[in-house]
């Protein structure tokens, strides 16, 4: 059974910025596209960092998120441009 994946506000808002400042935004939506299907398909897939932080990178993103288990919700808090 899949996940919903649910994005913060900032999250989204730093994902749009990424795609608009990006040289290869194509590269950026191909990141997009890759979270959200790890994310909907198994969020254990990422790095565990700590107190329920967990971490997934696909350059040119990364996104901080928990996982919710009871309720089978991801809930991205951040995401990152790395490749700036």
């Amino acid at each position: 059974m899949a996940f919903a994946v649910h994005w913060s506000d900032s999250a989204t808002e730093a994902l749009a910025e990424a795609y608009l400042t990006d040289p290869q935004p194509n590269d950026v939506t191909y990141a997009d596209r890759r979270i959200q299907e790890l994310l909907t398909r198994d969020p254990f897939a990422g790095e565990y960092l700590s107190e329920g932080l967990w971490v997934l990178k696909v350059p040119p993103l990364r996104v901080n998120y928990e996982v919710v288990r009871d309720t089978r919700e991801v809930k991205v808090s951040d995401a990152f441009h790395v490749r700036k």
